[in-house]
């Protein structure tokens, strides 16, 4: 039987260990979702992981340090799950799944259980909420990394002749709640119903071309994973 909510916020933040020691755990609310700034995943070498953001035209490089606290919904029991790197491939605590910490926040099966093929299964464009040690600064490497399925960022082109009531329309097909260009109209930022997925993403794409869109560089890049 899985456990309560309430009972296992101790739990969680014993997982994480000396990693959250100095900040409130984040288990027992939902302020992980809205902390630090969106972004979303293109690529992965090693420790060093490049993101978009909202702030930005190009990629920025980031650190993924030891005491980096990842997280995201557990796919099985729908709680917030954090845990620090080096915990990746341990089961989770939070509920009777018996998966890799990983695996629960992948939604998939994961040839490797490590946060590296975690982000790199993640659907285009999904939401990373990215706190860095230094704010604004990604050189100083990540103090938090969180996936928010109900956000999405895109690298795009060819939408800035729209007006906003027009690209709110052309994405509520796809459950969007909000739709907003921002940084020159290089980046296409969504706050969707449900929870972001492959199949979404894909008629987002489809969306976006039949307007004279597309998605643009950096995009993002996945491997094999399943």
């Amino acid at each position: 039987m899985k456990t309560g909510f309430n009972m296992v916020t101790g739990l969680v933040c014993a997982l994480v260990g000396t990693a959250v020691a100095a900040q409130p755990c984040l288990a027992d609310n939902n302020a992980w979702q809205t902390v630090g700034e969106r972004t979303s995943f293109v690529s992965v070498s090693g420790t060093t992981l490049t993101l978009i953001t909202t702030k930005l035209k190009g990629a920025v490089k980031t650190t993924v340090l030891p005491a980096t606290v990842l997280g995201g919904i557990c796919g099985d029991c729908g709680q917030f799950l954090p845990f620090v790197p080096s915990k990746s491939a341990s089961i989770c605590t939070i509920c009777s799944c018996g998966s890799p910490n990983a695996t629960c926040v992948s939604w998939t099966t994961l040839k490797t259980p490590s946060w590296q093929a975690m982000l790199q299964s993640l659907p285009l464009g999904v939401g990373i909420r990215a706190v860095f040690n230094t704010a604004n600064d990604p050189s100083s490497g990540l103090k938090n990394l969180y996936i928010n399925r109900h956000e999405v960022l895109l690298p795009v082109t060819g939408l800035a002749n729209l007006t906003s009531p027009q690209l709110l329309k052309l994405v509520q097909p796809i459950g969007a709640t909000s739709a907003t260009l921002v940084d020159d109209g290089t980046r296409l930022k969504l706050n969707v119903k449900g929870d972001w997925s492959a199949a979404a993403s894909k008629k987002l794409i489809d969306i976006i071309e039949k307007v004279g869109g597309k998605l643009a560089e950096p995009a993002p890049v996945t491997a094999d994973t399943k």
